[in-house]
Formats: structure tokens, sequence, C-alpha cells
């Protein structure tokens, strides 16, 4: 997924500081384009076409007919049975076309789901350990604090869910850019770094460093974190919304499924997809 993640950055890098709207309507149209291509790829437009209008068929025998039980009857059961055929006929393509979807879903929600830090935001960072004891262990994990934030003592310990979250502040003379907290977990071992982003505009905001694997492509931003570690995930609480529409903040996912869908259906026809 890592791969999949810098590949998606070179691709919004050009448009990194430009309103949010300019890189959720490119990857919608990368969206609705990859689905409308796979369809076409794996399905017989003739096909396609010659199903469909047999089941609209069937509707037109029903209202033609509505006066005999006995031939509406009829003309139900091959309509179930038509729509059947025609739905069958969809169903690999749509479920091939689901994966880019996926893929692009957990890409959005990267970019979209809040902004970037500003001077004076405040931002919590969490880390969460495999062990729940480990979160109350010793001293506990140290934050090494980089350039451009001030730390608001004292962090906060839960054996219970074996957190440990920190709240910091961006300084006022903050200048933008991406900035890498370093969390010691235990004397021993390695650092674990988290990316931050100070800015504005369309960037990429990595919410969570995880280790599972499944974690990961939903979150996809930053690499896993080591699976013999003692920390599960590694969180940052960015700003919300990303995207604005006046006084509204709609949600990206569902804005990328709905502008996909658009595009999907401004590029049936130059793409001769039949569905």
């Amino acid at each position: 997924m890592l791969y999949v993640s810098r590949f998606f950055d070179w691709i919004l890098t050009p448009l990194h500081g430009a309103n949010p709207w300019t890189g959720m309507i490119l990857l919608s149209f990368l969206a609705g384009a990859t689905a409308m291509l796979i369809i076409r790829v794996s399905t017989d437009p003739e096909r396609v076409l010659a199903r469909r209008d047999r089941a609209v068929s069937r509707l037109l025998e029903l209202w033609l007919y509505r006066d005999d039980l006995v031939l509406q009857a009829r003309a139900m059961g091959g309509l179930l049975v038509d729509n059947l055929r025609y739905v069958t006929t969809l169903s690999l393509p749509l479920m091939l076309s689901l994966a880019p979807m996926l893929v692009l879903l957990a890409q959005a929600h990267d970019h979209f789901h809040g902004r970037p830090l500003r001077p004076q935001d405040t931002v919590l960072v969490e880390a969460r350990f495999r062990d729940p004891a480990g979160a109350t262990a010793g001293d506990g994990p140290h934050l090494a604090i980089p350039t451009g934030f001030e730390s608001n003592p004292p962090f906060v310990r839960s054996s219970a869910l074996g957190t440990v979250a920190w709240r910091l502040r961006v300084a006022a003379d903050a200048q933008p850019g991406q900035r890498t907290l370093w969390l010691i977990s235990d004397p021993d071992a390695e650092p674990v770094g988290k990316q931050v982003v100070i800015g504005d505009g369309l960037h990429r905001l990595s919410p969570q460093r995880v280790a599972s694997l499944w974690a990961h492509f939903l979150y996809p931003g930053e690499p896993r974190l080591p699976e013999d570690g003692a920390l599960a995930a590694v969180s940052v609480t960015y700003p919300a919304p990303g995207l604005r529409l006046g006084p509204y903040a709609p949600d990206p996912v569902w804005t990328l499924v709905v502008l996909a869908l658009l595009w999907g259906l401004l590029l049936k026809r130059p793409l001769r997809v039949e569905v």
C-alpha cells in the first residue's frame, strides 16, 4: 500500500497547497474513469444491452396485460428471471471495479479528512500499546517535539485503554512544512516517527501510523510500525473539516463516491459502456 500511496502523492504533488476540491475532483475522475474502463473491458456491450432490453420489455408486458392476471403472473416471473440474468452479467465487472474504488477511498481519507495545522492550533498525539500495561510502565514513553511545536504538559496515561496522549500547540512563528514527532516507547527500542503537517490547502495528512496489515490498508500514508514493537498505533488528530462547501462540511468518502458516479455517467457514452 505504501507504493500506491507514493504513486498518488506523485499525482497530487502539483496540487499541494491548492484548494482541496481540485484534488477531490481529480481523484473522483480517476475513480469514475477506472470503473468505466474495467466494466468496458470485462463485459460484452451487446450482451448487456440485450439482457437489459429484455428486462425492460417485461415491464411493458406487465402494463399491456394489466387486465389479465394469468399473463401478468407469467410476465412477473419472466421479469424476475430476466432481471437476475441482467444483474449476473454485471456482477463480475462491478466487483472488479470495487477494488480500485476502495484504494481511492483510503487515499481520499488521508487527503481530505482534515486540514493541515496552522499556527496556534492545538493537536492531540496519542500512542496505543499492544499491551495496555506498557502505557504505564516505568516513566512511560517520551515524545521528542520538533521545531514549530510547544508542549502542553502533562501527558495523560490510561492503563485501561493502553494509551498515552500528549497535547501540543503549534508555535505562532511555525513555518509551513512536514515535521516528524519521535516517540521513544522503551529505552532499548528504536524511536518511532509520526508525520505531522503545518500549512494550508491540499496535503496528505496521515491520521495514524499503524502496525496491523489490515489497518495499514485504511491508513496507507506512512510505513507500518514494527510488527515486534510495543506500539500498535500512533495517531494525530487534525482539525476538521478538510472540505468546505459554503457553511457545510461534506464527508470526503461520500463526496468521492458521488462525484465518481457522476464522472462515470459522463464517461459512459464516450467509453461506449453499457450498464
